[in-house]
């Protein structure tokens, strides 16, 4: 069923990417752990091989791949370095921003990603406003033929290595204002985070101090903010569901070699009748989630509205993601809390997964309230052969 969403030359070119970059990204997977940053080295292969343009059309000098071949793509990156679909995913949203806000500034971007390998990132989170974002405390004014900004953000995906900012702030009378920032002039990196997993993503505590950022990046102010925003979380949800199934892979990977050989007993691990029943529960989860993934995906391409179904995917696929890393952990046993082994990385890497794009509980209150709401309407309470939500 998968193959009928499948656009074949688009999948094409994600296998050749792919096939360029594996073997790198496992030769490099330990050092970004440690070091917690991308080395020059790694970074330049990424910029050489257009990893951070894989989603910008080709006639703008990208790869061109759509968001069914861009989630296979993540999915493997994961299974090595899950930090690097962030860098990558978090990037592809401030384009798809501007896609739909500033195509004018989308062009010119999208240009620059491709050509210089331009790094983006997309500046919400604050010390007091993570979820809830009506707390935000970043502020914008006007100032001659400009805006100025004022305000920190202390969890900010890429900001270590980005060159545009995308920061979501409050205006003079408390509108929400999107604006594009320029990294040269004048951000902030206040630290790199030393984050427990998801290391090397640039995560950092930025800080904006009287910039003065030209009118034409003010991008928005008001309900188009939003709207525009919460269009790009559903896109970071469905990725993040994406980079969860990659982690599982790796676990899964994990549990079967050491399994295989590890006995207990006398006995296999593997042998094992409830091994055997953990894993494959795990596993036909998996094979769901990634079925209606590709779907949403494709829904995604139509521009329909797929909150409801990301919001699904990333809390089930981050949920399920943890207990394969968690069976993991326990038939390693000691051997797997260790520090420097795979299961000890993933383990690290599993637990953001579970709050990247929005925390599950948030998301779960939204499922209940879209079903709560086609109750009190006398609506089927579940969509029945693709029937969309009102």
């Amino acid at each position: 069923m998968i193959k009928n969403f499948i656009d074949e030359e688009k999948m094409r070119k994600a296998l050749s990417l792919l096939e360029r970059v594996l073997e790198v990204l496992e030769q490099y997977s330990g050092i970004v752990d440690i070091e917690n940053k991308y080395p020059e080295d790694l970074m330049n292969i990424l910029k050489q091989e257009k990893v951070f343009a894989m989603m910008v059309e080709s006639e703008y000098g990208g790869l061109g791949l759509d968001y069914v071949s861009a989630l296979y793509v993540l999915r493997e990156f994961s299974r090595r370095i899950p930090a690097l679909a962030l860098s990558v995913f978090t990037h592809s949203q401030v384009l798809e921003y501007l896609k739909v806000s500033r195509h004018d500034l989308y062009e010119e971007l999208a240009k620059k990603v491709s050509r210089d390998g331009t790094i983006l990132a997309l500046a919400i989170t604050e010390p007091i406003a993570g979820t809830d974002i009506k707390r935000i405390q970043t502020r914008v004014r006007g100032h001659g033929d400009g805006v100025v900004i004022n305000g920190s953000k202390s969890v900010v995906t890429n900001g270590a290595y980005a060159d545009f900012f995308l920061v979501l702030a409050k205006g003079e009378k408390g509108d929400f204002c999107a604006v594009l920032v320029k990294s040269d002039l004048g951000v902030g990196i206040d630290a790199v985070v030393d984050t427990i997993g998801m290391r090397g993503a640039g995560i950092a505590r930025i800080s904006f101090r009287d910039i003065n950022v030209p009118r034409e990046y003010l991008l928005e102010v008001g309900r188009d903010v939003i709207r525009n925003l919460f269009h790009i979380l559903s896109l970071g949800r469905m990725f993040t569901a994406s980079m969860a199934l990659g982690v599982l892979d790796t676990a899964l990977s994990e549990i079967f070699k050491w399994a295989s050989t590890r006995e207990v007993l006398d006995k296999k691990l593997i042998e094992y009748e409830n091994v055997r029943q953990e894993v494959a529960d795990i596993a036909a989860q998996a094979e769901i989630l990634w079925t209606h993934l590709i779907g949403t995906a494709k829904q995604a391409e139509e521009r329909k509205d797929i909150s409801y179904d990301a919001a699904i995917l990333k809390f089930k696929s981050s949920e399920l993601a943890k207990q394969a890393v968690d069976l993991a952990s326990r038939l390693f046993g000691s051997h797997g809390y260790l520090r420097g082994t795979i299961i000890d990385r993933i383990y690290r890497d599993v637990k953001g997964l579970e709050f990247i794009e929005g925390a599950n509980e948030a998301l779960k209150a939204y499922v209940f309230k879209t079903l709560y709401k086609r109750f009190n309407k006398n609506a089927n309470l579940l969509r029945v052969l693709g029937e969309d939500f009102e």
